[in-house]
């Protein structure tokens, strides 16, 4: 058998100074993703007006630039005046699925949200989703029925 080696590798010290700065740098750049979701999001919003917006969202699809369903998260985001506002948008979640899901809470209650620090730049896709379902229009999701609630309501349906 082999002998295991128990050799203790020596890592150089960490800067953490250095650290703090790349991460620093690596944040500034992610917040602009942010600002160009919204960006994008506006001009889908104001383009929907558009005679020609079938054929600008038929091409955005096809070309694979912005899907189709990803489009109308965009347009719900730009319908959503407090995550538009230049005020909040460094205090937003730079995700566009978490900001579909905060599109569904009203105005005020964003506010007060943003306010509290419920909502961050930290904000998870999970916790997007509840505060939607608890603050806003997503539904809660209904559970699965059965094939004996299904059977019942067949039955009760043909009375």
């Amino acid at each position: 058998m082999g002998k295991i080696s128990t050799k203790t590798e020596i890592l150089p010290p960490v800067n953490m100074k250095e650290v703090e700065s790349a991460v620093q740098q690596i944040t500034g750049s992610w917040t602009k993703t942010i600002h160009a979701l919204i960006e994008t999001a506006l001009l889908l919003h104001e383009y929907q007006r558009s005679p020609d917006y079938d054929s600008i969202r038929k091409i955005l699809h096809d070309r694979r630039i912005i899907d189709m369903s990803v489009q109308q998260i965009l347009i719900g985001i730009a319908g959503n005046p407090v995550l538009t506002d230049k005020r909040y948008r460094d205090l937003l979640p730079p995700h566009y699925t978490n900001l579909g899901f905060l599109s569904r809470i009203k105005s005020d209650k964003l506010i007060a949200l943003l306010n509290k620090k419920e909502i961050t730049p930290a904000t998870t896709l999970s916790d997007a989703k509840s505060l939607a379902t608890k603050f806003g229009t997503l539904k809660k999701p209904q559970k699965a029925r059965t094939k004996k609630d299904r059977k019942s309501t067949r039955l009760n349906s043909s009375h």
